[in-house]
């Protein structure tokens, strides 16, 4: 069996290939970004100072096919005197394919209602509803990820190929 990496002939369709398969590779690379992200801010937020906070809005929106529902909750709160305004519930996926899902996360914030806010010690503009970790949303993207680099090895195979003929232009 052939390496994966062996040499092989350049054309216009491997260009194109190519470009696309760049394309892609970067998405991969900021869903990866993305799924750390959430790791290391919702692992802190465990941590985080907690203050008083009240819900000013709480609904569940549509948007897009990926994850159309989600619960849209907006909350206040102040650090220091400052008053900041969140919409974050916590670090990871916050979409919903069932109305009825998006609608019961709603109905635990309603307007009004006073509740604890997390927010970062030195940046309190950071804050969630909910501390800690959703590995499960974490695990999903970096799985995500993960098949989209291995279905991505026919573009690494043409990228070094073609890196000689790229490098020579």
């Amino acid at each position: 069996m052939p390496s994966p990496f062996a040499p092989i002939a350049f054309s216009q369709f491997s260009a194109t290939f190519l470009l696309v398969g760049a394309a892609v590779l970067i998405g991969m690379l900021a869903q990866i970004a993305i799924a750390v992200r959430d790791l290391v801010l919702g692992r802190g937020s465990a941590s985080w100072s907690a203050v008083d906070g009240v819900i000013t809005d709480s609904g569940v929106v549509r948007r897009g096919t990926r994850n159309p529902y989600r619960a849209a909750i907006a909350y206040r709160y102040t650090v220091e005197g400052r008053t900041y305004r969140g919409q974050r519930r916590h670090y990871g996926a916050e979409g919903s394919y069932l109305p009825a899902g998006a609608a019961a996360i709603a109905a635990r914030y309603p307007v009004g209602a006073v509740v604890t806010i997390y927010h970062h010690p030195t940046r309190p503009g950071l804050a969630v509803l909910e501390p800690g970790v959703v590995l499960a949303d974490a695990l999903m993207r970096l799985g995500q990820a993960a098949l989209g680099l291995v279905l991505l090895m026919p573009f690494l195979r043409l990228f070094l190929s073609a890196m000689p003929f790229l490098l020579a232009r």
